[in-house]
């Protein structure tokens, strides 16, 4: 990880853990989910979060054949993510995923994506 991007990962993975109490399982969730907006999307600020950079975390996911977590944990990952923004006062903009399976058209447009696993 590029020294700058290594900063801001430590910066956030600092400020959530001092914050909240976590789980070893929602620990992973979140460290899983910053490197990734940290590393892959160069989030800085925490009002660049927003549902699309959600969103795209499970097209990354898609592109990599889920080698590194499964679909679900990406979902998880994400409900966790959220589940700490709405409740810490430092995110001005809490971004706001709709992953209901009413959501039609996220899941049309992840199907379409998802190109099936490449030998």
């Amino acid at each position: 990880m590029k020294q700058r991007n290594s900063f801001y990962y430590e910066q956030y993975t600092q400020h959530f853990q001092t914050t909240f109490n976590l789980s070893n399982q929602k620990q992973q969730s979140l460290e899983r989910l910053l490197r990734y907006l940290c590393e892959v999307e160069h989030i800085h600020y925490n009002d660049q979060i927003g549902s699309e950079t959600l969103i795209h975390y499970i097209h990354h996911h898609i592109d990599n054949d889920f080698q590194s977590i499964s679909f679900r944990q990406a979902i998880k990952d994400i409900k966790v993510f959220y589940s700490l923004l709405i409740k810490d006062p430092h995110f001005r903009k809490t971004p706001k995923p709709d992953l209901s399976l009413l959501n039609s058209n996220l899941w049309k447009d992840l199907s379409a994506h998802y190109k099936g696993p490449r030998s």
